[in-house]
């Protein structure tokens, strides 16, 4: 996995640092669960960037990840409205589900079938959120289809990150432009360090994007 989010810090608009894996170790407050791992790969990208971690979910920084109400909590959801964990019972997997706890204490509900692929989408949504050059347009799965190897390219061709996650990541095929489309507003999001990048890829695919 730790592959994969270094090539998607290339879209980062502002330098990252890495984190060492045994540093990461030192921090953490829980039993060494099988997902751990998970964690890990992704914290290691991005445990000194708080710009990535906050910019629409919260993740918390590695030292905070905590068991509350159930679960090992490491993530607020937008603007704080619930909290995002992997339950109790779950966690005896090495890629377990990622659910979400709208009150103290209350139900469990799912919100991604991989661990790996929440964390690696999620970063990507977080990254694209932060990029200078943001437009969208209305699409769905089979508008998807049809732009796959034309327009998109996924991002990464690996079916434990693609699987269950609200959010999905392409990328064009110069590798300038970070693509998501978000399966809750039926909208795929462009990104691109400048104007011209984005203006030019409209225009070459003939696309009306809203531009943010």
């Amino acid at each position: 996995m730790k592959d994969y989010y270094m090539e998607l810090i290339q879209y980062a608009p502002n330098p990252v640092t890495v984190t060492s894996r045994e540093d990461l170790k030192v921090l953490w407050k829980n039993e060494d669960y099988p997902c751990l791992e998970a964690f890990l790969d992704f914290y290691e990208c991005f445990q000194q960037s708080d710009d990535i971690r906050k910019s629409y979910f919260e993740f918390l920084p590695f030292e905070d990840i905590h068991m509350e109400g159930g679960g090992l909590v490491f993530a607020k959801g937008h603007q704080n409205l619930y909290t995002v964990g992997v339950e109790s019972k779950d966690l005896v997997y090495n890629n377990p589900l990622v659910k979400y706890q709208k009150m103290p204490n209350g139900r469990w509900f799912n919100e991604c079938a991989s661990l790996h692929s929440f964390l690696f989408n999620s970063a990507g949504w977080q990254i694209l959120n932060l990029m200078e050059c943001v437009a969208c347009m209305k699409a769905n799965e089979n508008k998807i289809k049809q732009m796959l190897d034309s327009l998109l390219f996924a991002f990464p061709a690996d079916r434990k990150v693609l699987m269950g996650s609200n959010f999905k990541l392409f990328q064009n095929a110069e590798k300038n432009i970070l693509i998501c489309f978000d399966l809750l507003d039926n909208k795929l999001y462009f990104a691109a360090s400048d104007d011209e990048i984005l203006n030019d890829f409209e225009a070459k695919h003939s696309l009306e994007l809203n531009y943010l």
